[in-house]
Parts: structure tokens; sequence; C-alpha cells
């Protein structure tokens, strides 16, 4: 609206165009990793089993009708919240996220220094070594706590809505897996696929 308030409509066209394409591109390099995500997650007895299984084209397809009957859950639930609302809480779901893959991948370093040590081996033996480590971990970790914690803080209903749906989602997938007794079904799975394990690279002296 601006560069057409200036006399600039052909390039507030283009801008919309571009735009768009890109927010297509971004939605569908969403789906797609969604779709094989939920697909690796029950060949490894995270998920479903019925999600780790392919069409005669070799696709994903029951994982795919998982997705997409959560995004039409989520388009009909703008008519009811509000596009804005919405938006935002998903923007918020997506941060929420993120801080908690950044907070998993802080501790599995600090649990691996910590396994590694308990083996008998030293930082020395590793071919990288984490500057700083543990220490920036602890340190990212709080921070990021911090941030989640001032995501519950602010008034803004959005907010609230963002952290509840991100507990939700984060919690009730541990439950189910621990209540229905998953983990032995993925280390079974997990031994018969012959994956690489912390023993495996590094037995204990």
């Amino acid at each position: 609206e601006a560069l057409n308030f200036y006399g600039l409509k052909w390039a507030g066209s283009v801008t919309s165009f571009v735009t768009l394409t890109a927010t297509l591109s971004c939605s569908n390099s969403g789906v797609y990793g969604i779709v094989r995500s939920l697909n690796a997650l029950a060949r490894n007895g995270m998920a479903p089993a019925p999600l780790a299984k392919l069409n005669h084209n070799a696709v994903p397809q029951n994982a795919g009708i998982v997705t997409l009957i959560f995004i039409w859950i989520l388009l009909i639930a703008t008519y009811f919240f509000g596009q804005t609302t919405l938006y935002i809480a998903l923007l918020l779901v997506s941060g929420f996220t993120g801080a908690i893959a950044w907070i998993s991948l802080c501790w599995a370093q600090i649990n691996f220094r910590r396994k590694l040590y308990k083996a008998g081996y030293t930082v020395d033996d590793l071919l990288y070594k984490t500057p700083g480590s543990p220490y920036t971990g602890i340190v990212a970790i709080v921070l990021m706590v911090l941030c989640l914690g001032f995501l519950l803080m602010n008034p803004d209903p959005a907010y609230k809505i963002a952290f509840g749906i991100g507990v939700v989602c984060f919690v009730f997938p541990m439950l189910v897996y621990k209540c229905l007794g998953e983990e032995k079904k993925r280390e079974a799975i997990l031994t018969a696929n012959q994956h690489v394990r912390f023993s495996d690279v590094f037995p204990t002296k």
C-alpha cells in the first residue's frame, strides 16, 4: 500500500508476488520437513507405527495425511480466533519449539560429557572439543529458560496461548511414550536396525 501511495503500483505488485512466492516456498518446505520427520520418528519407534508406512510410490502417505489434517484444523481456527492472534501465537510456538530444541542440544552435550567421563575417557580423547563446555551449554540453557519465562509472563493472550500449546505438544508425547512402554519397542528397533550407540564408539575402559 505504501508503494501504491507514491504511485509505484507496479513495484507493489512485484513485492506482493515475491512475498507470496516466498511464503508458499516456506510452507512447502515446512510441510515436507514435518512429513519426513514424522516418518523418521515412526521408523525409530518414537511415533505411531502407521506413520512409518510408505505407499506404492515410496511416499509417506499416512504422515502426509496427518500433517494436512492439522494444517486444516489451524486454518479453520483462524475463523474463530482471528488471523492476527493466531498468527502471532503460531510464530511464538515456533520460537518455543526452537528454544526447546536448543535446550535439548545443550543438554545432550552436557550429558555426553558426563557419560564420556563415566566410561573412563577424557576430553583429550575427542576429535573435536566444544569450547567452554559444559559451561557454555549451562549458560545457554539458563538463557533459554529465561526467555520462555518472559513468554509466559507477557500479558498478551497470544503469548499465553503459544506457551500452553508448546507445553502440551512437548509434554504429552513424552507421557504417551512412557505410559505405553514405547521405550522398549524403540530399543528393539534400534538394535534391529544396527544403530551406532555411545558404547560402540566409547566402550567402557
